[in-house]
């Protein structure tokens, strides 16, 4: 006997209802959106843009930034590693979230971008490449998973005060980027938030590259202070290591973006992209980062790919604080940040670029590339203007003879006003009367 299949007949009002419903459902589920910041540390902008005199260090990598919107005047919030992370995550900028030099905790009072995004409903998580942005110092805050896959040591036990445990303090790119694809494949949340830190370009310089000799800044200093026929060279020497490391980071990015672009077809993805300082490679006698707010140190690349952003180069100045209010914008989420501006939108107000040098407990002597010494101590800070050119001072005015005195009083109110609340000096909020009066005489208020 053949059994027939029994059909039971379901009313058309019915059918309609649950294919209502069903819609509904849909319909209410957050769009899949995928929002990714990459961190480079110590890159220079020209190591990827290139200049007059030389091509880009990092071809693959320039050639997908130039696809999306590629700022070309981004400046680091410091030419130093945890101030900057700290006002990237936070938006606000060193003197008012305290992490002015390495070695500080960022404190779990301030807000991160990553906290928000869990708030939001979004699955977070990071890859770091170098223990100043491990979780111990605070940049650990909102991410559900944050691995640290540090197989390299840097000589020492010990860094800013701070046990470098069984002495692992780095990791290169090549494995960055593969635990990097295995939280990509882990994901599963239809809303996503991406950290990925790099360390390939940061001292020492050369140990990307296999069996190479690698050098530090100290190990410059120590043979140009020998003297000997070979310290005439070692700039070239540093820049030929330093541009090897570059490659090799290059590269690792490469497949990492190369991924991200495969699965933008099956969800809404934003690539975010920059450095948190540049390197001195011999300019003005320095060799490093850290110490001083020139281009070399302060100019650092940024690009954004999103479909909701027009490829293009950007010429206005941005600064690492707004890319906390940025990342918001790109994942959809209506939430502001404390300082910064969007930058997705076309119209975005004149905002002001400013930085400032990392702080010391007390004077310190520096060793430069010329055999000398310099002595560090008080506040410097930065101002970029609208041609990109850095003015460096304090509340005393700008370094150097000013060509406009009128707007040099008003740089140093501005500075004197990042000085109060440095010292801890009640200061109002972001728009109090001495800062309303500094960028008034600047420009930045009608």
């Amino acid at each position: 006997m053949t059994l027939a299949p029994v059909f039971r007949r379901v009313p058309p009002a019915t059918l309609l209802l649950g294919l209502a419903l069903g819609l509904l459902s849909e319909s209410c589920r957050p769009a899949a959106v995928r929002v990714v910041l990459v961190t480079l540390d110590t890159l220079r902008y020209d190591s990827l843009a290139g200049d007059a005199a030389t091509a880009s260090l990092m071809p693959l990598t320039l050639a997908r930034g130039l696809k999306g919107r590629f700022f070309e005047r981004a400046f680091a919030a410091t030419s130093c590693t945890q101030p900057t992370h700290a006002t990237l995550f936070t938006g606000l900028h060193p003197w008012q979230h305290g992490v002015t030099s390495n070695g500080r905790v960022l404190e779990g009072r301030y807000e991160t971008v990553a906290e928000v995004l869990t708030e939001n409903g979004f699955e977070t998580a990071a890859v770091v490449a170098s223990l100043p942005v491990s979780g111990r110092f605070g940049f650990a805050q909102g991410f559900r998973t944050f691995r640290e896959p540090f197989t390299l040591g840097f000589g020492s036990d010990e860094w800013e005060g701070t046990k470098v445990e069984g002495a692992r303090f780095y990791a290169l790119g090549g494995t960055v980027t593969d635990e990097a694809l295995r939280l990509l494949d882990s994901a599963r949340s239809r809303r996503q938030f991406l950290w990925v830190h790099y360390f390939d370009p940061h001292a020492p310089y050369g140990d990307a590259a296999p069996g190479a000799v690698a050098l530090t800044p100290a190990d410059v200093i120590r043979r140009i202070r020998s003297g000997g026929a070979e310290a005439a060279g070692l700039s070239a020497e540093v820049r030929d290591l330093y541009g090897r490391d570059v490659g090799s980071l290059d590269a690792a990015l490469d497949r990492l973006l190369a991924r991200l672009e495969h699965d933008a077809s099956r969800i809404e993805t934003h690539v975010v992209v920059t450095a948190d300082h540049g390197e001195s490679l011999g300019e003005g006698q320095v060799i490093g980062h850290g110490n001083h707010l020139t281009p070399e140190q302060v100019h650092v690349p940024l690009f954004i790919l999103s479909p909701r952003l027009a490829s293009g180069r950007d010429s206005r100045p941005t600064g690492s604080i707004d890319l906390g209010p940025t990342l918001l914008a790109l994942a959809g989420v209506k939430a502001s940040m404390p300082g910064g501006c969007d930058l997705t939108t076309a119209a975005r107000p004149r905002c002001l670029t400013v930085g400032m040098r990392r702080t010391y407990d007390r004077p310190t002597e520096a060793w430069r590339a010329d055999g000398t010494r310099e002595t560090l101590s008080g506040p410097l800070f930065y101002l970029a203007d609208e041609a990109g050119r850095l003015h460096v001072g304090n509340g005393a005015g700008p370094l150097g003879a000013p060509a406009d005195e009128a707007w040099a009083r008003g740089l140093g109110r501005l500075f004197r006003s990042f000085e109060a609340r440095l010292a801890g000096r009640p200061a109002g909020g972001p728009m109090d009367p001495e800062t309303e009066r500094a960028l008034h005489a600047l420009g930045y208020v009608p």
